[in-house]
């Protein structure tokens, strides 16, 4: 098991050290699509070899959670579909039970 202590080498509240307005993406804060995105593993079980008995957090939680870390942002998340204890099919996509609507709002 590996474990990595990561930091964010830029200033949290600089939301533009990655979301940045460009021609090729003129909606940097939009989210992510769920039909394309896997979610991001945080336990592989004990089979590594299957993905079905995986732990994961579903695809936009994961990526707002980097930094929306507060339990009212969690439950927002939570709320709108977002799982931070996801499962997988055999296919490695998210159990089609989990679907986040964060398009809806933003």
């Amino acid at each position: 098991m590996h474990v990595y202590d990561v930091t964010y080498p830029g200033h949290l509240n600089n939301c533009e050290g990655c979301h940045r307005v460009s021609e090729e993406n003129p909606f940097p804060y939009h989210p992510v699509e769920p039909g394309t995105i896997l979610g991001t593993t945080i336990s592989a079980g004990a089979d590594i070899a299957s993905p079905t008995d995986d732990v994961v957090i579903s695809p936009n939680s994961s990526v707002c959670s980097g930094c929306h870390v507060s339990d009212l942002a969690k439950l927002h998340m939570e709320q709108n579909g977002g799982n931070f204890a996801a499962t997988k099919l055999p296919d490695s996509t998210l159990n089609p039970a989990d679907v986040e609507s964060c398009a809806l709002c933003h």
